[in-house]
């Protein structure tokens, strides 16, 4: 009857000896059985259908009444090979054919059936075919598509056996119900596949189909994924692999990682090495699929995204075979992974790993460090309604030994007991130590140093410290509640804070408290080190009282002798330091995200310390330090906001943490931008210290005062005045009678002389009369005079009733700033209102609330009072009695802050003054007793966006992109500060006011191009709210969230012209489908066929395209009123897409999602109701690197300061340098040279067009000119001669000469900002 082949699944025959050609005695079809002469010796038992119907032997005849042989070369590689050649369209069949001997070893396209370059051949059939003792491959298909290979057989070959795709685009071929055995190595071919590395079928592009094949038996891989096309397998089902010496399937090295998911479907795989290996891969899913008797039955790890094995069973030995054969085989073998990589194990079972029968035992999870390449942690695999049967703690999971895992934190949860029959949770030995002995037991067999904790918490727990002597540093632990449960822990791992060095990982079972102390380990010696403990997630079963705290690690208490309290320390005794320079005993330019970390730092007992003293030097106000104990991340106890000292040193104190104790790590942090501070060092103090004692300033003297001389003294009376409205003495003013503007500088009169009672003022005139005798019994009423008298014991005296007001002065305070106001005890006035005073003015032109004549400044609060939404008042200086209201001008930042300003603003503070903070100019505090209505309460309007559009940057910074709401009832008549120009469109006004950062809104104007811009209009209820005004407002939105007291408005408009070709995204809760994207680029001709019109502004354009559903776009003409609606004009493509045309083009688009701009100027608008309001803008636009600078400069005001000055500027664009200025201007005397805002401003050149010497002042500003900082010479040098100016730039622009201070010193040029500057 012919040779039959006949595999096997016995482990004990050789892997060459698992297949062998038999010979056949008998058929019985209808039986559907056969019988070979066969001995044990030949192949040994073979599985049958009966014992094991998963895994019985395969039976094929070997023989063909067709047959193609040939006779091999003398080297016995060469033999005959056939190939259909360039044969598109025309379907082939090849059945019932015998191919031995053919291929030829080594040489590309000699294969026994080769398919090439034949394109397209529906129809054609490989089909029952035998390949035998082939020298190269077996049935390849190279070129071609649609071919189906099926029933063939292939036996005894060299190199890759079955292949879909030779190049790895061939598609749409199926491989079906093929058999393949004893697949042997083959010569690699040139620029091929490494057929060394041989697989029976090699699959390189899964866009085929392959079902019910069988690879039984290859010295490497059944099926090979190699380098495969990365799309999802078209079907890859009932394939079966087993004998094969390294993996059934194989999905490395290269991976497989489609894009959706690729389904292995009822796969049968044993007695492999390794049934399935996954490396480099994602979205793969195994269903319903057979893994048995393999030496690991799937191996994972390193993957590029998770995958799922579902209603799959893992077998340890052969299903009946498992009372004779002792498990000793692996279910699955994996890594750590992150959690969006690991392995999902769901309705699946591991079957027979424990047989108590046996002395040996398999494993269904194990944790290996493979290829030592591993993740150093991550996540297990996560199992949902798995079951193990038996189950069994020493068989279920494990954790192999390997130093690599010896510190690390490994557990895995049995929470139902489906593992182990009872609940608890697996752990590695190794980390845990001597401290769970007694409630976890060592899972011995394969795996000793794991072990398993039945009913037990585990807690895990990272110590870290700042060790001085590397590497000599061990943890000791002891257990408070059994000493003999100790263990010295070995530092591994890098720390999570900058600031400390080692890092000890443990985790510790069942809960108790434990001494923790650190010691040298040459000598045993105990070290007192300052740390860190963090607590991890409590895992396992943890009852709350059980649970560890931080308070359960108790670190030694240092003896008090061993150190000293309130030590100095100097700033460069540093433990470790980031972004610092030194330079001589001092630590300068702390910028954001610098840091400094001082060990040993001796706190004391609770309460003995409360202050932190320091000596630095700013050049800047506005910086922030912040104090934390341990390390860069540690807890912070408290702040340090340096001041401008213009370079020089001062010593400064600030509050702490009282609770603070012991010996501690002490780190200081900026998270200002730059050029916070340098410092020269720092020291502990107490809260406050008696007379006597050194101080810094009063904070440090308890009640007292911090004198002249340095030491604490006791406090001179403090002086404010009690002011009675229309009252006066008769002819007492021994102290003289003189002028002053305000009636501050009056009171300052008063106590500038210690033997000045009281004073009268009377502001129509300005007159101050000051007295040395006039008490309040002596006063008489007049109509005139407001009378005040001093008060220096902090309570009225004796016989005063309670005044109409109260005036502090607070001008001395605000030279340290910032600075606190605590409200006076003795002052109980709830019904008062309280004002802050500045001398140097108020806001321009912001006295919405009317301009009025009040005798006096206590008249004018009393007006401000009466008025609900009055923030603040100016009162003119000198003998007039003009008083200016404002609804808007609240905060000191708007102010125009000048020294020279004829008016006092005044700053209501509604909630009083406990928490307002002075910030500069001559200060004074009222208070006015009388009754002042509550503000009326803002209200949030639920329709408005929540957001502005923002990226984060690589940096972590947002920027906010900017947007307009717009509102068709005017603006704020007369706020157009920034100028009135014209525009063509509405959109071009809103790029120019984008373009200004001072600019808060714009109007435009109806049926014209009037383009008005505000620098203060910049809340809507400062505008007209006129239904029908001829002009709409749009107020600009670029903070986080839209401004609150705004209600919704009509319209929103985003500027897109920045994002030419990228995608438009909607974001969540839109519901609205009024959106139109705006080109400047014109529309399609002739395409008016809904409507022409005219309308006076855009948005009433697009509400005529709403309400026609055919409406897909409108065109608006520039400077006109023209509107035309088109249902054609669907696309940019069909525009004329002209610059400069004469109108815009508005496309339609019922969400914004997916809409890329694809060219011109573009816009979005969002023609809106309140109920669909975007919470975010739809945009998403590039950030910048650097922040907008902003540059002033300006010439001397004395001799030599004039001259001839060119500008240049680069802001990073990649044009270089560009000049800003006109060439060959002479500029005179205080002339302004430039002022202008740059984004992204990398560098500036300040040159001389001539000979002439030029000297001048160069000042920036990065908070966009509301406050600029001059440029200075680092190395602080200091202008001499006539000039007034800080820096000169001499020379005729040839490069030869450097910046210089006026000295004559070379200096480096710098400024606040965090660019270059260069000359």
């Amino acid at each position: 009857m012919g040779d039959v082949m006949l595999t096997n699944s016995n482990p004990n025959i050789k892997q060459e000896d698992n297949q062998k050609i038999l010979t056949l005695a008998s058929v019985d079809v209808a039986e559907g059985t056969v019988t070979v002469n066969l001995s044990k010796s030949q192949i040994g038992d073979p599985f049958t259908l009966k014992l094991e119907p998963m895994m019985a032997a395969e039976v094929a005849s070997l023989n063909r009444p067709v047959k193609f042989t040939s006779v091999k070369d003398n080297s016995g590689a060469h033999g005959g090979h056939l190939i259909i050649y360039h044969t598109p369209h025309v379907a082939q069949l090849l059945e019932g054919v015998e191919v031995r001997a053919f291929g030829q070893s080594g040489i590309l396209g000699r294969y026994p059936i080769h398919f090439h370059h034949s394109q397209n051949v529906d129809g054609s059939i490989i089909r029952k075919n035998v390949v035998r003792d082939s020298e190269q491959r077996c049935i390849v298909v190279h070129g071609t598509n649609f071919v189906m290979v099926e029933n063939n057989v292939a036996y005894d070959t060299r190199g890759h056996c079955f292949i879909a795709a030779e190049d790895g685009y061939e598609t749409d071929n199926t491989f079906k119900d093929n058999l393949g055995a004893r697949t042997k190595r083959g010569v690699n071919l040139p620029g091929s596949s490494n057929d060394l590395r041989c697989s029976t079928f090699w699959i390189t592009n899964p866009n085929n189909y392959f079902i019910g094949n069988v690879a039984a038996g290859c010295v490497l891989s059944g099926f090979w994924f190699e380098e495969p096309k990365q799309d999802p397998v078209y079907l890859f089902k009932d394939n079966v692999a087993h004998n094969n010496m390294n993996a059934g399937i194989n999905l490395y090295p290269h991976g497989y990682s489609p894009p959706s998911p690729a389904y292995f479907d009822n796969l049968t795989l044993y007695n492999n090495g390794k049934g399935m290996f996954m490396k480099r891969t994602k979205n793969i899913r195994i269903r319903n699929s057979f893994f048995a008797w393999n030496s690991v039955g799937l191996q994972y790890f390193k993957n590029n995204g998770y995958a799922i094995i579902q209603n799959t069973t893992f077998h340890a030995t052969p299903p009946g075979h498992a009372d004779t054969i002792c498990p000793t085989s692996t279910g699955i073998d994996f890594a750590y992974e992150t959690s969006g990589k690991r392995l999902r194990i769901k309705d699946s079972s591991f079957v027979g790993y424990n047989n108590p029968n046996c002395d040996t035992v398999g494993l269904a999870l194990r944790l290996v460090n493979l290829q030592s390449s591993s993740s150093t942690s991550g996540t297990l695999p996560r199992l949902d309604q798995v079951t193990f049967d038996p189950p069994g703690k020493n068989s279920t999971f494990g954790i192999t030994p390997d130093s690599f895992f010896d510190s690390r934190i490994i557990i895995l949860e049995d929470s139902d007991g489906s593992m182990t029959g009872e609940q608890g949770f697996f752990v590695n030995n190794a980390a845990v130590g001597p401290f769970s002995l007694d409630v976890c037991t060592s899972t011995e067999g394969r795996r000793p140093k794991t072990m398993f904790c039945a009913g037990s918490c585990l807690h895990t727990v990272s110590i870290e410290a700042r060790e001085l002597i590397g590497g000599s540093t061990k943890l000791r632990v002891t257990s408070r509640s059994d000493s003999n449960k100790t263990h010295q822990f070995e530092a591994s791992g890098s720390t999570s804070d900058p600031a400390y060095n080692i890092k000890f990982s443990l985790d510790l079972t069942p809960s108790d408290e434990y001494d923790v102390s650190f010691v040298y380990a040459q000598t045993g010696e105990t070290v007192f080190l300052s740390a860190t403990v963090t607590l991890g997630e409590a895992k396992g079963y943890c009852e709350v009282d059980d649970q560890l705290v931080e308070g359960s690690f108790i670190l030694p208490t240092p003896p008090l002798d061993s150190f000293d309290l309130f030590p100095h320390t100097n700033a460069t005794d540093s433990a470790a330091q980031s972004g610092l320079a030194t330079n001589g005993d001092s630590l300068y330019d702390f910028d954001s995200g610098d840091w400094v970390t001082y060990t040993g730092i001796w706190f004391g007992a609770v309460g003995d310390t409360a202050r932190i003293r320091l000596q630095f030097s700013a050049f800047n106000d506005g910086g922030k330090i912040e104090a934390r104990l341990g390390g860069v991340d540690g807890e912070i106890i408290g702040y340090f906001y340096p001041w401008n000292t213009y370079g020089e040193y001062e010593d400064a104190a600030f509050d702490i943490d009282t609770d603070v104790q012991g010996l501690q790590q002490l780190t200081f942090k900026s998270t200002s931008s730059s050029d916070v501070m340098n410092f020269t060092w720092f020291e502990l103090a107490p809260e406050c210290e008696s007379t006597g004692f050194i101080c810094l300033d009063n904070s440090d003297c308890c009640s007292n005062t911090c004198g002249s001389t340095g030491f604490c003294e006791s406090p001179p009376p403090s002086t404010y005045f009690v002011g009675y409205e229309h009252r006066g003495c008769s002819g007492r003013n021994e102290l003289g009678t003189t002028t002053k503007p305000t009636v501050e500088d009056c009171a300052v009169a008063c106590d500038e002389l210690p033997t000045c009672m009281s004073f009268e003022y009377r502001m129509t005139t300005t007159s101050c009369q000051l007295s040395s005798s006039c008490s309040y019994s002596l006063t008489v009423p007049s109509s005139d005079w407001n009378f005040y008298v001093k008060v220096q014991d902090g309570v009225a005296a004796n016989g005063n009733p309670e005044g109409n007001y109260y005036l502090w002065l607070l001008e001395n305070a605000a030279e340290i700033s910032p600075v606190e106001l605590v409200e006076a005890s003795s002052l109980q006035l709830s019904m008062a209102s309280y004002y802050i005073g500045y001398h140097n003015g108020g806001c321009v032109g912001r006295n919405e609330l009317g301009l009025t004549a009040q005798t006096s400044v206590e008249d004018c609060a009393t007006a401000c009072d009466a008025e609900s939404t009055c923030v603040s008042f100016e009162y003119k200086k000198g003998s007039s009695t003009t008083c200016q209201l404002s609804s808007s001008c609240d905060h000191y930042s708007m102010k125009g802050n000048d020294p020279n300003s004829d008016y006092t603003w005044y700053l209501n503070i509604p909630d009083g003054f406990t928490t307002h903070t002075i910030q500069g100019g001559r200060a004074y505090m009222w208070l006015i007793n009388v009754l002042a209505p509550s503000n009326m309460p803002s209200v949030a309007h639920s329709s408005s966006p929540s957001a502005s559009p923002s990226v984060i940057n690589g940096g972590g910074d947002t920027e906010f992109a900017t947007y307009y709401m717009g509102y068709n009832t005017g603006g704020c008549a007369g706020r157009n500060e920034l100028g009135i120009t014209n525009k063509p469109v509405v959109e071009e006004c809103a790029a120019a006011c984008d373009a200004l950062s001072t600019c808060v809104s714009f109007e435009y104007k109806r049926s014209s191009t009037a383009c008005q811009l505000s620098s203060t209009c910049d809340r809507f209820d400062l505008t007209l709210n006129e239904v029908g005004n001829s002009y709409h407002w749009y107020l600009k939105v670029n903070d986080e969230v839209a401004i609150s007291e705004n209600p919704t408005p009509y319209a929103y408009l985003w500027l897109l012209d920045n994002l030419n070709g990228r995608e438009v995204t909607s974001p969540a809760g839109v519901t609205s489908t009024n959106y139109y994207i705006g080109y400047n680029t014109g529309g399609c001709v002739g395409r008016n066929e809904l409507l022409v019109t005219t309308k006076p502004v855009v948005e009433e354009c697009a509400a005529e395209c709403d309400k026609l559903s055919a409406c897909v776009s409108f065109e608006y003409k520039r400077e006109a009123t023209n509107c035309h609606l088109s249902s054609t004009c669907n696309d940019l493509s069909l525009t004329v897409n002209e610059v400069g045309n004469s109108y815009m083009w508005y496309e339609r688009a019922n969400s914004y999602t997916g809409h890329a701009t694809t060219g011109g100027n573009a816009y979005l608008w969002l023609m809106e109701t309140p109920t669909s309001s975007p919470t975010m803008s739809p945009v998403t636009l590039e950030p910048t690197s650097i922040e907008p600078t902003c540059l002033h400069i300006t010439t001397g005001g004395v001799r030599y300061d004039d001259g001839y000055l060119d500008v240049f500027v680069n802001t990073g664009d990649g044009n270089g340098y560009v000049g800003v200025t006109q060439s060959g201007v002479k500029y005179a005397l205080n002339s302004v040279v430039l002022e202008k805002c740059y984004s992204g401003l990398v560098g500036l050149q300040v040159k001389n067009s001539n000979a002439n010497a030029w000297a001048g002042s160069i000042e920036t500003s990065v908070d966009g000119g509301l406050s600029y900082t001059p440029m200075v010479c680092k190395d602080n040098c200091t202008p001499v001669g006539d000039s007034t100016a800080s820096i000169v730039v001499d020379g005729d622009a040839n490069g030869d000469r450097a910046v210089k201070c006026l000295n004559g010193d070379t200096c480096t040029l710098v400024n606040s900002g965090s660019w270059d500057s260069t000359a």
